[in-house]
């Protein structure tokens, strides 16, 4: 029940007609918006007045998870991780299980130090890790439309993000579309349709583990009240109440993942010249995105004049937001 309430707060949160373009400075107005957020003041404090939101593209589906977790009084769970290597995936190390929400109502000040700790510790290697790999943050789920819920992640092989947020059902005269928002290093949000130029795919790429991937739910240790681990990947099996676990991504070529793809979102298929008008489409709304993206940056130069900022090198180039910000 949870997973399905978190799945609808995502999907309302980042609402708008499909032809709408969504974009915005950074996280902060959505959850500000109690036309999409329907957790907003939701502990009566006034706790959202002054809270800071402003994940990059790795943070993103953590901070929306733990804010959830806190607004529901849920525990949430992160693990620190390497960033792999050419020859590798990254690898994890034991979970930080956070309980400071679980059925206590928790200040914004707890929440920002905790979303901020977590922050601090993910990266874009989180969600790269390898497809079999039980000590990890997220599992890869099958490729079938009732599994890939809004707030399901999906992680490319080059280290981008992206959270799905809402499906769109094809149509008489109308494509299907999956949509997904992601975060950039300027802490702006918008949203983007699935097509591979967005949704970077590779599954022979020895150093990331690619695809479409769940949060690994919380359970009892061992029986016990109140101990809580992540699920391995044997107890996500169907029927166990969450998306199983599946590692037939691992098995499919780019071509075989698209087209995947591509009958879930449009069943009925597309006439070419429907399907050029997608494509179209999705390449301009990805030209947008990159214009705005200039735009920050020149406006942040014109606000902070003489500032200089140095092209980071080798892992560091992930951590741009931190450069931006700092």
């Amino acid at each position: 029940a949870a997973e399905a309430l978190f799945a609808a707060w995502v999907e309302r949160l980042f609402d708008a007609p499909p032809e709408q373009s969504l974009q915005f400075p950074s996280l902060e107005p959505i959850l500000r918006d109690p036309g999409r957020n329907f957790l907003l003041d939701h502990l009566r404090r006034g706790e959202d007045k002054r809270l800071p939101a402003t994940p990059d593209c790795a943070d993103l589906p953590y901070f929306l998870r733990t804010y959830f977790a806190w607004k529901m009084g849920l525990p949430t769970a992160y693990r620190p991780c390497t960033r792999g290597s050419s020859g590798s995936p990254p690898r994890c190390r034991a979970p930080v299980v956070q309980t400071a929400f679980f059925r206590t109502p928790a200040t914004a000040a707890s929440f920002t130090e905790i979303s901020r700790a977590l922050m601090d510790t993910v990266h874009s290697g989180s969600a790269r890790t390898a497809l079999a790999d039980d000590s990890t943050d997220f599992y890869p789920i099958p490729l079938e439309r009732r599994y890939l819920w809004p707030g399901t992640v999906f992680a490319d092989p080059f280290g981008h993000v992206l959270v799905i947020v809402k499906w769109v059902a094809q149509a008489k005269g109308r494509e299907g579309l999956l949509l997904a928002m992601d975060a950039q290093p300027d802490n702006s949000v918008g949203r983007k349709r699935f097509w591979e130029g967005n949704f970077l795919f590779a599954s022979d790429v020895p150093s990331a583990g690619a695809g479409f991937k769940a949060f690994r739910p919380l359970i009892a240790s061992d029986g016990r009240r109140g101990r809580l681990r992540p699920a391995s990947n044997a107890e996500l099996g169907r029927g166990a109440g969450f998306a199983p676990y599946s590692a037939e991504q691992s098995r499919l070529t780019a071509e075989d993942f698209y087209a995947r793809m591509g009958r879930l979102i449009n069943p009925a298929g597309l006439d070419p010249e429907s399907a050029y008008e997608a494509t179209l489409k999705a390449l301009v709304e990805q030209l947008e995105t990159r214009v705005t993206s200039v735009d920050n940056g020149e406006d942040y130069l014109r606000r902070n004049p003489g500032t200089v900022i140095a092209m980071p090198s080798g892992a560091a180039i992930f951590e741009t937001c931190l450069l931006y910000t700092s």
